[in-house]
């Protein structure tokens, strides 16, 4: 299950010129990076997992990044001191020399996925299969590509700046085609509605 911090964020770029930007962090320190930044007026979000892991004894489940080693942040590059003067800070995540923008739709996805309910886990940086979108549910609108292991399917929706990726199974009878990408032999066809113009 996904779930996130209690931080209430914005999801659109706001008139100062706020974006979402990933941080690393520390190990180990997402969350008390999130809470400290929380302290300071600053929008964060750690989406978190029930990971399930074997005791000597039992097994349990353990709330655990869905990132580790990031925390994404919500703010203008004229606060870029006071985000990086944060305890457990190290980098902003760039590109090119450039602090790296996270697209909103990347953000937006990723909180659906907190509010929903469904199960979900790390996966693969995953750019095959086909491209669709949830048309039904609690994911409704959201976009990814998606992945079968034997009779499972799975949504992927990647952070690209991360190279990470994160998978929630789906009902094949809530997705549908957008694109035509090259996928496994049988999956793709099998996993998703077609429209008329993929048939």
């Amino acid at each position: 299950m996904l779930d996130n911090t209690k931080t209430a964020a914005p999801t659109t770029i706001s008139q100062d010129g706020s974006k979402w930007y990933a941080l690393t962090v520390k190990s180990r320190h997402e969350k008390t990076v999130a809470k400290a930044l929380s302290y300071k007026r600053i929008a964060e979000f750690v989406p978190v997992y029930q990971d399930r892991r074997r005791w000597s004894d039992r097994w349990k489940s353990v709330e655990t990044p869905l990132f580790p080693g990031y925390v994404f942040c919500f703010f203008s590059l004229e606060r870029r001191a006071a985000v990086l003067s944060t305890p457990g800070v190290t980098s902003i995540v760039s590109f090119g020399g450039r602090a790296g923008a996270i697209p909103d739709t990347e953000i937006a996805a990723l909180r659906a996925i907190a509010g929903s309910g469904l199960p979900a886990r790390p996966w693969p940086h995953w750019l095959q299969g086909e491209r669709v979108m949830i048309v039904g549910g609690p994911l409704r609108g959201v976009v990814g590509r998606v992945s079968c292991a034997g009779q499972s399917r799975h949504i992927v929706l990647s952070v690209d700046l991360l190279q990470r990726s994160v998978a929630v199974p789906v009902d094949h009878s809530l997705i549908v085609a957008i694109e035509r990408t090259a996928g496994p032999a049988g999956c793709v066809r099998s996993a998703v509605n077609q429209p008329e113009a993929f048939q």
